[in-house]
């Protein structure tokens, strides 16, 4: 924003100097003119009543006055050139999309609506809507820079001007009726964001700035626009913050998912002191790898964020598969096949919907069946348990949730909602017939969906 503002200065100032030897020169021809006059008047006066030596002396001081106020006259004109040739030089070459604009039309026509009784114009423009139509159309382009046709992916200045309102959007007609507030309340400058289209259709995050060229302030017939891209940077901010949320989740993940096994693991070690029952060091020693598979599946997770890759695909079968396993006292039963787009969390989501089937539904067998619904794919996990309550279907989902005697139910249902909307998702619950729950996942079946 800085060097857009930096720039736009240097601009402003040079039209402004512009501006000041325009005046100048206009009046030293003036001069030039009135001198001339006053020369052709000496001559015819001064031959009735001086010499002939008289008449040259005073002839010669007239053209010496006049050819100063000449040379004076090119000086200006050769600086009025420079000054035109560095403006069109800062102009045309700067990384910064400039546009310069005449606003005069709509700026008559708000005074019109002025003196037709509106008073209060944000009012009225959050009334009237289709007069920020109107106003825009009375806006002229008078010329913008290579950045601004570079920017918009547009094939020359002519083509640009000609199909101009294939840039815009709703949101930017939002900030044009922030604008046309602040002429209402005749401001000479504004900032704002908004959002363009390019010619190929690419959304544009763009900090948008104008200022009123000096002297133009009481009509508004030359003002300054620049745009700064900030696309990259607000694609670099969501990623930060997607990370964020990422981060978030995981460490929700491992708290949840160690707490159980170290839980399983410590009443193990308790019984085993009591009766020295050798059969639970093998429970032991399977919650225990099964937690160092689960710290090693954390860190892959952690170099995705590192590398801020995200997702890839993953096969369902195999992580259907990679959970079951670890309940071989459960009936999986498992139709269909196929893959989507996720990350090393989506085990963690599997294992949730089958630990809250067994351990809150008191489920057997649990039924897993993947299918397509249109660009999604539909897995689905209907277990014999028994089921959930209607009254508090809507509250599964929430974090800390506790029903009935097992008590905290929502911690890993909570994971699965979060997780499965982080990848464009969403999650549901259903009856089981003849008892039971099904919980219904959505997810999207490839990697354009997850990037819109």
């Amino acid at each position: 924003m800085n060097e857009n503002m930096n720039l736009q200065e240097q601009l402003l100032e040079l039209q402004k100097n512009m501006e000041q030897l325009e005046k100048k020169l206009a009046k030293q021809k003036k001069i030039n003119k009135i001198l001339v006059e006053r020369v052709e008047r000496s001559v015819d006066s001064v031959g009735s009543s001086y010499s002939m030596f008289e008449q040259n002396i005073l002839l010669q001081q007239h053209v010496d006055k006049c050819t100063k106020e000449i040379e004076g006259r090119k000086q200006a004109e050769e600086m009025i050139l420079n000054s035109e040739k560095r403006y069109k030089y800062l102009f045309e070459q700067s990384p910064i999309s400039i546009w310069e604009e005449d606003f005069s039309g709509a700026f008559q026509y708000i005074e019109s609506l002025r003196e037709h009784g509106v008073k209060d114009f944000e009012a009225f423009f959050n009334e009237n809507p289709q007069e920020i139509n109107t106003c825009s159309q009375k806006v002229k382009i008078l010329d913008v820079n290579n950045t601004t046709i570079s920017m918009f992916k547009a094939g020359s200045k002519k083509d640009f001007l000609k199909n101009l309102a294939s840039i815009f959007t709703e949101d930017s007609l939002s900030t044009f009726k922030g604008q046309m507030i602040k002429i209402s309340n005749r401001e000479t400058s504004y900032e704002g964001k908004c959002i363009n289209k390019t010619f190929d259709g690419r959304l544009l995050n763009v900090s948008l700035r104008w200022n009123t060229v000096p002297g133009h302030e009481k009509d508004y017939s030359r003002v300054l626009v620049s745009l700064l891209n900030e696309t990259e940077k607000e694609k670099a901010i969501e990623a930060l913050r997607d990370n964020k949320e990422r981060l978030q989740m995981l460490n929700k993940i491992i708290r949840h998912d160690l707490s159980n096994d170290f839980t399983v693991i410590s009443s193990a070690v308790k019984i085993f002191k009591r009766n020295s029952d050798v059969t639970l060091l093998d429970e032991i020693e399977k919650r225990v790898e099964k937690s160092l598979n689960a710290i090693a599946g954390y860190r892959k997770s952690e170099s995705y964020l590192d590398s801020n890759t995200g997702f890839e695909e993953l096969d369902l079968l195999n992580v259907i598969n990679s959970v079951a396993v670890e309940y071989p006292k459960i009936k999986f039963k498992i139709e269909g096949a196929g893959r989507v787009f996720g990350d090393e969390t989506l085990i963690s989501v599997f294992e949730n919907l089958v630990s809250n089937s067994i351990k809150h539904g008191k489920a057997s067998q649990i039924d897993i069946k993947i299918s397509d619904d249109n660009d999604m794919r539909r897995i689905e996990f209907a277990d014999n348990g028994t089921g959930i309550p209607e009254e508090i279907k809507e509250n599964v989902f929430d974090e800390g949730f506790h029903h009935g005697e097992s008590g905290n139910t929502g911690i890993g249902l909570h994971i699965v909602k979060d997780t499965i909307e982080r990848y464009g998702g969403e999650v549901f619950v259903e009856d089981n017939k003849p008892k039971g729950t099904i919980f219904v996942l959505m997810l999207k079946k490839n990697m354009k969906q997850l990037e819109r």
